[in-house]
């Protein structure tokens, strides 16, 4: 499909849009639905920090170049 340059580009592009999705889903969980006592919001803060960075990988992973086989 891709290589070399518009792959790495695409990549950026991909993990961009799902950092920008998560971090609104993200935002608005934690404003809508986290109670504001500070135990709640010191467990959901940096659980929610984390989370986006398995799905980034993923996308990283599947994006990589594969080696084609020597024949």
């Amino acid at each position: 499909m891709f290589k070399g340059r518009p792959r790495r580009a695409l990549t950026a592009i991909l993990v961009l849009l799902w950092i920008t999705a998560y971090l609104i889903l993200a935002w608005y969980v934690g404003a809508s639905y986290i109670p504001e006592r500070w135990i709640w919001q010191v467990l959901y803060f940096p659980i929610a920090g984390l989370l986006w960075v398995p799905v980034a990988i993923y996308i990283m992973h599947k994006m990589a170049e594969k080696p084609e086989p020597i024949n």
